[in-house]
This record gives C-alpha cells, structure tokens and sequence, in this order.
C-alpha cells in the first residue's frame, strides 16, 4: 500500500538524525553529565561540607545548590566546547575566553532560573505533595521511610530547576556562545 510507505517515509524523516538534533541530543549527554556533578556537589555540600558551616537548611539548600551549579557550569563548557559545539568555526585563544565568557554568563542567566525555580518548586510544590509521604518497601513499618529521609523533595527542587533552565541555555549557547567566529578579513 502506498499509503504505508509514505507514512513510514514521513515517521523517517522525522525521526532522522539530522545534525542539529545531534547536537541538541549531545547537548543532553552532556546536561546530564553536568547533572550528575550538579547533584553529586549539591549532595556533598548540603549533607557533610556545609553542615557544620551553615546550620539554617534553607540557606545551606541555597549555597549547596549554587555550587554545585558553579562546578558542573566548567565541566559543561569544555565537554560543549569540544563534543557539542566541536564542528563550529573557532579562531584563537581570545575567541576562546570570549566563549568561556559567554558560557558562564548564559549558564548563571541559566543558574538563576535554576534558583528560583527549584526554591519555588520546593516551597510551592514539592513540600505540599511529599512532605508527609511514605514509601513502603514491602516489609510494612519496620522500612518504612518518609519522603524527607531520601530527600526527594530538595533533589525533586532541583531536578525541576535544571529541566527549566536547560532549555534557555540551549537556545542561547546555540544562538550566541557557539556560533561560527566570524571568517578572518582579507585585505
């Protein structure tokens, strides 16, 4: 039936791999990269670096995640500068700093989205679904854990945070940071 196969050509040509969704699907591996650091930071920091430093939760919530931001912000951009955005025209060690730059001034725009949503997601959201949840493990009480135990509300909070954020730094990277130098002036 010719109707399949211009269906099945039409479902193809959607699902190609065409280079900007490799980029953008690179983008991703590397997001989530930046995830793992993000979080890994941001667990260190809230559970063992900043306890004894910081004693009010919501401002070692607030510190923990700003830097675990900073920290995965530098493993992005070397993984982006090379992998993502590694077909790109680049010119120079001054052109280079220039998108360092960039980088880290579309990833705090990013940061402070990320902020202000994982705080509001926290406060506004995720508290009144799981504050007094349970999960049961399947030997009633005796492993029974609240919600607040495996923290699922501030790691939840940022998670959100990072899926918002995620898209505005793409666009802007992809516009701005990593556009092809321009070619060089012949006189």
């Amino acid at each position: 039936d010719p109707r399949i196969c211009s269906s099945e050509g039409k479902l193809a040509g959607m699902i190609a791999l065409t280079p900007e969704r490799v980029r953008i699907i690179r983008f991703c591996v590397v997001g989530g990269s930046g995830v793992f650091v993000n979080l890994l930071v941001f667990s260190f920091c809230m559970n063992w670096g900043l306890i004894d430093i910081i004693d009010v939760e919501k401002s070692r919530f607030l510190y923990s995640n700003g830097i675990g931001f900073a920290i995965s912000v530098c493993t992005n951009f070397f993984l982006n500068d090379f992998w993502t955005w590694g077909d790109r025209e680049k010119s120079g060690h001054r052109h280079f700093f220039a998108r360092l730059g960039k980088f880290y001034l579309v990833s705090s725009i990013g940061g402070v989205v990320q902020l202000a949503v994982a705080s509001f997601s926290k406060d506004n959201i995720l508290n009144g679904i799981f504050k007094n949840a349970t999960v049961e493990l399947g030997f009633g009480d005796f492993l029974s854990l609240s919600l607040d135990q495996v923290d699922v509300i501030n790691h939840g909070a940022v998670l959100v945070g990072i899926a918002v954020a995620t898209v505005i730094n793409y666009l802007a990277n992809n516009w701005w940071t990593f556009r092809d130098a321009p070619a060089p002036k012949i006189d």
